[in-house]
């Protein structure tokens, strides 16, 4: 039988889903079959696991829907937001088949953009959007403002991320704040608008830096002490800073001259 014949079968199908979380380089794998999967397209296991979706019919998939997926928030998926949302970006790729065929379809694919607890916290709901989705949205063209349009490290900012790299141990950790070690021999204010990077699998912007000590939006999710850390420089998106720290003004992308007074409002 065919997937599609297997899909219309009254009594013939035997429909079982794959959800693959990727988190930098960690990959979840689950099933919401009775037992765990082990697929021929995919020869590594899916954990059976009390995992549940929204939008059942898939027989004819809307590339822009959002998909919600439900699991228990004591898995280790859903531990992962509970205290902050993971630094890297958490894709999901759902595929569906039916056993006694090879035939398989990804049904979904896109990344998680939100975490919440329901069902007094019993259950963790994570809401998926798709990069259809994301683009169908307007979004904004350059300002004109004297700060730099530019996101660090880009295509358009051309400054090259391993130039600004420093590599240390973290000696002590505590919250929102991060010590490591010889990182004030790059400069006080060296990381701020930078992110630290903890062994290669998760990351966290820096907000402030005191010496050793930055500050990071969120705090790790996992004991980062004795692990290496790679800082890398930050940015205020000033056009002295572009010039003096990176040297790379002649890509600079504001418009530092403006005028800080608008004469239209107040006057020449």
């Amino acid at each position: 039988m065919t997937y599609q014949a297997f899909e219309e079968s009254i009594e013939g199908g035997r429909p079982i889903e794959l959800y693959k979380f990727t988190i930098g380089l960690t990959i979840y794998r689950y099933t919401s079959a009775e037992d765990t999967v082990t697929p021929s397209f995919d020869p590594t296991p899916y954990l059976s696991r009390q995992i549940d979706r929204n939008n059942p019919n898939v027989s004819n998939v809307d590339r822009n829907q959002e998909l919600e997926v439900t699991l228990p928030s004591d898995d280790d998926l859903s531990r992962r937001f509970m205290t902050s949302t993971p630094g890297p970006e958490v894709s999901l790729t759902v595929t569906r088949f039916h056993r006694g065929d090879t035939q398989a379809y990804v049904i979904w694919r896109g990344k998680i953009v939100s975490a919440s607890y329901v069902e007094n916290a019993n259950l963790c709901k994570l809401a998926g959007s798709t990069a259809e989705r994301t683009f169908n949205k307007p979004l904004p063209r350059f300002r004109y403002q004297s700060l730099c349009n530019h996101v660090l490290y880009d295509a358009n900012c051309t400054v090259v991320r391993s130039s600004y790299l420093y590599s240390g141990t973290v000696t002590a950790a505590s919250g929102n704040e991060v010590t490591i070690n010889n990182l004030a021999l790059k400069g006080p204010t060296w990381a701020i608008g930078g992110y630290v990077n903890i062994d290669d699998t998760d990351y966290r912007m820096v907000l402030d830096q005191s010496g050793d000590v930055v500050t990071v939006l969120l705090p790790f999710d996992e004991a980062v002490l004795g692990k290496t850390a790679e800082v890398y420089a930050g940015c205020d998106h000033t056009i002295g800073t572009c010039n003096g720290k990176f040297s790379n003004a002649v890509n600079y992308g504001g418009f530092p001259f403006v005028p800080k007074i608008n004469p239209f409002e107040e006057g020449l």
